[in-house]
């Protein structure tokens, strides 16, 4: 810590305040490095933990009512020698946001002229976009024998893999956002190199305290971040160059405002 500078809060305060308080991001130019990198691994696990967690629960329960649901509205599936068939007329099939997914293997039902679909004919899966999908180089890429898929099947399936599948996507969702937190730190410099023109020097924060301030606003990163994937969207990583560097430089600069602006030295001399 410099001297002078306020006190380093303690290492739970930062890791859960951190995201929320511009009083916090103006004193972080007096921390060390480490004193805000940490706080923002620790911080963008929690948050993708708790997204993973949620998701793989979503991913569950949606598992869970398909295995419910399936014998109630269709008939099984079967795969076998590269086709497929129905032991059935209630063909398997999913609506939803303007996309049609459909098990049709008599062609009972004809290719929509537009659209997002997705269709299983009965050698080959055909879709609104890329090539179709030969049955036959499928299973043999995959290796199975002949599979019936209904109810049960789901079920099974999930009681074998579903916590597997959870632990899995909490794995990968926090492995990413680490990634990001990374980029964030890189994201940093660049924040701090601008607020350092913007109100560092009449501030009288050195160029290493606006970059440690530039990180410190990086922790409203993997927030942002959540709440944009509860929304269904999310920012490109390309794009993320410039939006992030924006919004840290936005933030840094409120933080940085609130600081007492430094009076010059008098010059001349005094007689």
């Amino acid at each position: 810590m410099i001297r002078g500078a306020p006190p380093v809060p303690p290492f739970w305060k930062r890791v859960l305040l951190l995201p929320f308080l511009p009083r916090m991001w103006s004193d972080a130019r007096g921390w060390t490095i480490g004193a805000v990198l940490l706080p923002l691994f620790v911080s963008a696990t929690l948050w993708s933990g708790a997204l993973a967690t949620w998701r793989g629960f979503d991913m569950r329960n949606g598992l869970a009512k398909l295995a419910t649901d399936w014998d109630a509205n269709f008939d099984p599936v079967v795969f076998s020698n590269g086709e497929v068939h129905v032991e059935g007329d209630r063909l398997p099939r999913g609506e939803e946001k303007g996309g049609l997914l459909l098990i049709d293997p008599e062609e009972t039902v004809p290719t929509p002229p537009s659209g997002a679909f997705i269709i299983v004919r009965k050698r080959t899966i055909i879709r609104d976009s890329g090539p179709s999908v030969d049955l036959k180089q499928l299973q043999d890429l995959v290796g199975k024998g002949p599979v019936r898929f209904e109810g049960k099947t789901v079920a099974s399936w999930l009681a074998q893999w579903g916590v597997a599948m959870q632990l899995g996507l909490l794995a990968f969702l926090v492995a990413f956002e680490w990634v990001g937190t990374a980029l964030g730190a890189l994201y940093g410099l660049a924040i701090g190199a601008i607020l350092l023109n913007l109100f560092g020097k009449s501030r009288g924060v050195t160029s290493a305290g606006c970059t440690r301030v530039g990180l410190a606003t990086m922790a409203v990163k993997p927030v942002v971040s959540v709440l944009l994937s509860l929304l269904g969207t999310s920012v490109h990583v390309c794009l993320g160059l410039f939006v992030w560097v924006a919004l840290g430089v936005a933030l840094g600069s409120w933080a940085l405002s609130r600081l007492p602006q430094v009076q010059p030295e008098p010059s001349g001399f005094k007689l």
